[in-house]
């Protein structure tokens, strides 16, 4: 009977052994996540344009700040202003409301005029690699916004 009991110690310490080993491993891997989304996060604040671009067929030239936090990803920005190259038409001071997650973000665009909030439509931000962003418009009259256009930091 002395023998089962340190067999039945032996294994109860040998099961906490490996999930103890688990979660510890499981927390690094966690906690490398979290500092590199913070850091890819951080990469994204601040203006994008894609004025100067050169070899593109651009119909607009546009310019927008981006603020994440950088805990839940919530981006706050603004499109300073969209130039088309063909009518010569320009809007500024579009809000930028919606969510970052890994790669992508769907961002909401809003004016607010006379104290109501007009929506214009969605933008799509996809990161291309840490220079440059990939911006498809949705749900917006075409030729007041680009339809696709590849950003980077101005």
């Amino acid at each position: 009977m002395n023998k089962e009991y340190l067999d039945f110690i032996y294994a109860i310490s040998l099961v906490i052994g490996i999930f103890g080993g688990l979660f510890y491993g499981i927390q690094i891997l966690y906690k490398n996540f979290k500092t590199a989304q913070k850091k890819r996060r951080q990469q994204l604040i601040g203006a994008w344009t894609n004025e100067g671009s050169i070899g593109n067929n651009e119909t607009h030239y546009l310019t927008i700040s981006l603020d994440l936090d950088l805990e839940d990803g919530e981006v706050v920005g603004l499109v300073e202003y969209v130039r088309s190259l063909k009518d010569d038409e320009e809007f500024k001071n579009i809000s930028l409301n919606g969510n970052f997650f890994w790669r992508t973000s769907k961002l909401r665009m809003s004016i607010v005029k006379q104290g109501e909030v007009f929506d214009c439509g969605y933008l799509k931000i996809r990161r291309q690699n840490h220079k440059r962003l990939e911006l498809v418009s949705k749900s917006v009259v075409e030729r007041h916004f680009p339809r696709r256009t590849i950003l980077w930091k101005a």
